[in-house]
């Protein structure tokens, strides 16, 4: 069994998924070695990421904060005690969690996390905008001394680089 990635035929996202394979053993240690070749690039960028953020928390200024962010995309409601109509009921949520290092009054390195919760049925790189103008407003009254921000994402491109 191995993961591949299938193309949707609706969107442009693809999905992973386990498959069942057989192939001779020569292109089976020919894919191997391509894959541990992608995996050796991927574990080197991740981490000097890691330690890119490590450096970063730890020399921090008092006016600068770094803000972490993901994408849970498309959660669907369950209810226990849901009518029948309800089954039938399509609406999502998009949930996007934020944590936000800064240093505080005390010279040390403080976490606040935030989450919006949004029924944008698009994650686009206008909806994140729309999301950290919430949480860039939140964070300038409550943390008044930030004047610069550094961004760490997961990198999804659709949703946070503008086209």
């Amino acid at each position: 069994k191995q993961w591949t990635q299938v193309k949707s035929k609706i969107d442009a996202f693809s999905n992973t998924m386990l498959e069942s394979a057989e192939e001779p053993f020569q292109i089976f240690l020919d894919n191997l070695i391509e894959d541990l070749w992608h995996l050796s690039s991927h574990h080197f960028i991740t981490e000097n990421q890691k330690n890119f953020l490590l450096y970063s928390k730890h020399h921090l200024e008092i006016d600068t904060c770094i803000i972490i962010m993901d994408f849970a995309e498309k959660f669907s409601f369950i209810c226990q005690d849901a009518t029948q109509g309800f089954y039938f009921n399509n609406n999502t949520a998009t949930v996007h969690p934020t944590a936000v290092y800064y240093r505080n009054e005390k010279d040390e390195v403080d976490v606040r996390t935030f989450c919006v919760i949004s029924d944008a049925s698009k994650q686009t790189a206008s909806t994140v905008n729309i999301f950290l103008e919430k949480v860039l407003k939140t964070v300038k009254l409550e943390i008044p001394t930030i004047k610069n921000v550094m961004y760490f994402s997961d990198g999804s491109p659709t949703q946070y680089k503008n086209k």
